[in-house]
């Protein structure tokens, strides 16, 4: 569930990290929960082991949603039908940036979106949705990439795309 960009719960679910109740320590989640929730409501809720309620899990940033449990499907195929109508190449470009840039300077990280910038926005997706905007009709993605990225520019002895 850390991992996951989008976590929808019920209201009935209960989250927790046990180990330390049987003299372990979550050791592995620590990658993600960190990375994802405030190291110190993390730590606390490590160290105690007890059980979070949904609501408390919204609270940390651990879930995204919490719907009834009887809402849980309606609330899926809400977010599916959302995510389905956007651009396949831009959401791939900027997930990629999205991490990458997490652990970067403030500058470094902004030297590197305005790079990135520049190659979702010469996505053949791009120009749909800027033109289906103008026009105010729904966009028509096709997931295509610019030709930048696909005649792969040489810069220094490496593509585009690797220099980064």
């Amino acid at each position: 569930m850390l991992a996951c960009d989008i976590v929808i719960a019920t209201d009935t679910a209960k989250f927790g990290t046990p180990e330390v109740n049987v003299g372990l320590f979550p050791m592995m989640i620590g990658a993600l929960i960190f990375r994802n929730v405030l190291k110190k409501k993390a730590m606390e809720k490590i160290l105690i082991g007890e059980r979070l309620t949904a609501e408390q899990a919204l609270d940390m940033g651990r879930v995204t949603r919490v719907v009834p449990a009887d809402k849980l499907d309606e609330e899926v195929d809400e977010i599916l039908k959302k995510l389905v109508g956007k651009s396949p190449v831009g959401m791939k470009i900027g997930k990629e940036a999205f991490y990458k840039m997490a652990d970067m300077s403030v500058d470094d990280a902004l030297d590197y979106l305005s790079v990135q910038l520049v190659a979702v926005a010469s996505t053949e997706d791009a120009k749909e949705g800027i033109t289906s905007f103008l026009e105010k009709r729904k966009p028509n993605f096709t997931g295509k990439e610019s030709n930048i990225e696909n005649q792969k520019e040489k810069r220094h002895g490496k593509t585009f795309m690797e220099t980064f």
